[in-house]
């Protein structure tokens, strides 16, 4: 037997799709004080460690620290921010930002725990 071939022409069934019924505003409100958390909370620890990597590591790694943090943030929402936020969705982008944030404080954290001017602040 034969199997029918559809073409654009031929009417093409498809499965009934429920829709789903919208968040309660409770939820609502929940995830959006979460976002908020997260967006005070990693925005003001960057900007601490910033003040910690100028005041506890030799000036200069602090000075170079702040550029360099500066310039990846420009050139990273300016080549990659539209393409990411279309590739993964912007929750998962949003994710992805915030890890990068705290893995930056973490990488200051550890500089400032070495002796100052060090070789190890370089790293």
């Amino acid at each position: 037997l034969p199997c029918p071939v559809r073409t654009m022409a031929s009417p093409v069934s498809l499965p009934a799709t429920e829709e789903l019924p919208p968040p309660a505003p409770r939820a609502l409100r929940r995830r959006l004080h979460l976002v908020c958390a997260c967006f005070a909370v990693v925005p003001a620890s960057v900007t601490s460690s910033i003040g910690l990597a100028t005041s506890m590591c030799s000036p200069q790694v602090g000075r170079v620290g702040t550029g360099a943090l500066g310039l990846v943030v420009i050139l990273v929402s300016l080549v990659l921010g539209a393409q990411r936020v279309s590739q993964q969705g912007p929750r998962a982008a949003l994710a992805a930002a915030m890890a990068f944030g705290t893995g930056y404080v973490f990488l200051f954290a550890t500089a400032a725990t070495l002796p100052p001017g060090g070789a190890g602040q370089w790293a």
